[in-house]
């Protein structure tokens, strides 16, 4: 997947992404690899290179996986989500997002 994404000729308008845990100021849990956020980074610049639009960044998860601000570590290779979708509802985190999701 992710390679056919980094050969798409056209923009990728929204992914959605897994993961363990997340906070309401856009931070995100996985398993401690870093591959989403390898991929989600050179995909970002690789927008920025052809001036597409970059994609709108959801991650799912229940509502027990959405922690309070600051206790999910940050590394400086984290990529912050745009909004989560939970059962309890859509929940947009930056100003992208604010203006698809009402």
């Amino acid at each position: 997947m992710f390679l056919a994404v980094m050969l798409a000729d056209e923009p990728i308008d929204l992914l959605l992404l897994p993961g363990l845990a997340f906070d309401k100021t856009g931070r995100r849990l996985g398993r401690g690899g870093g591959y989403y956020d390898t991929f989600l980074s050179k995909y970002q610049e690789l927008a920025r290179q052809r001036n597409w639009k970059q994609p709108l960044l959801i991650a799912l998860s229940y509502s027990v996986q959405i922690l309070e601000d600051g206790v999910i570590p940050l590394t400086p290779s984290d990529v912050f989500i745009d909004a989560l979708v939970s059962p309890s509802g859509l929940i947009p985190i930056t100003p992208a997002a604010q203006e698809i999701i009402p």
